[in-house]
């Protein structure tokens, strides 16, 4: 157990999930016993709260956010810092980051109020590239097989003219000499907190202040242009901070920043109101 509140969770298809809370990182396995505990005051030396984190299980690499608006790239298996002494990235204090791995393994990407999307080379643990958004954004999400961003743009408060809070765009980033947006749309005036793919690549939700869930349609392969039409809107009392999409993606479970554990669906944006109704859904991720 943690003694501070949990701030993120990432899991891997076989049950095993990472958890982190304050400045501890700890891996469980599928019966919930833990495998592994890793204080990142001790072997980082870094005292920063643990703001987001990504975990790759094939390559045994979690990726963690701090609010001193660091990324750090450690090992799974001992907690060590897979770039020998410093953080893989180290931002300016007003550049809160978001952080998504892709689902091959080989690259994640960052974002931030610096208006920059960044590609990071997960090998060699250098910039790989990077593609000026122009904006400040806060929230991004590979597509399932990689080859598409989702990035969710704004922030708390706007300060700038060039600032579009909740401004939704899609990027091919699958030729990195030519990122290009393929889709867009803006349905909040608020800035995008968490974006989440369902593994069929034709369904995407956004968060803001609510919950937008998106239908995907590709018209041609590769895409050169999607078709995004919105499904449903979610109302909800506060913020969305996580959620999960079901296996069969009718249903969305979401933590919010009243400390709230919602189920709705997706479609029809309905409440599930009993609990015990959900109890044999199985989910896709685990990060409520």
């Amino acid at each position: 157990m943690h003694t501070t509140k949990v701030t993120n969770i990432s899991s891997a298809s076989d049950g095993r999930f990472v958890v982190s809370a304050a400045t501890h990182v700890k891996l469980y396995d599928a019966k919930m016993r833990c495998i592994i505990a890793i204080d990142t005051k001790e072997t980082l030396g870094v005292s920063d709260t643990i703001s987001s984190l990504s975990w790759h299980a094939e390559s045994r690499k979690v990726v963690i956010g701090t609010e001193g608006n660091q990324v750090w790239e450690i090992s799974s298996e001992d907690g060590s810092n897979l770039r020998t002494k410093d953080a893989l990235v180290i931002a300016p204090s007003a550049s809160p980051m978001a952080i998504s791995a892709n689902p091959n393994g080989t690259t994640y990407a960052t974002v931030g109020d610096d208006g920059f999307l960044k590609i990071w080379d997960a090998f060699n643990h250098d910039e790989h590239s990077s593609f000026d958004l122009v904006m400040p954004s806060r929230a991004c999400a590979f597509s399932p097989d990689g080859n598409l961003l989702a990035v969710g743009f704004g922030k708390e408060v706007k300060d700038s003219a060039k600032t579009i809070n909740g401004r939704l765009v899609i990027i091919d980033v699958n030729d990195s000499s030519s990122y290009r947006i393929i889709a867009e749309r803006r349905d909040s005036r608020r800035h995008g907190r968490e974006i989440h793919w369902h593994s069929s690549g034709d369904r995407l939700a956004v968060g803001t202040d609510k919950i937008f869930v998106y239908a995907l349609k590709a018209e041609t392969n590769p895409a050169i242009q999607i078709d995004v039409s919105l499904i449903a809107t979610i109302d909800i009392t506060s913020p969305a901070i996580h959620f999960d999409f079901s296996t069969d993606g009718k249903y969305l479970r979401v933590n919010s920043e009243s400390n709230e554990l919602l189920w709705v669906e997706a479609d029809s944006a309905i409440r599930i109101k009993e609990p015990s109704f959900m109890k044999d859904t199985e989910w896709e991720s685990q990060t409520c």
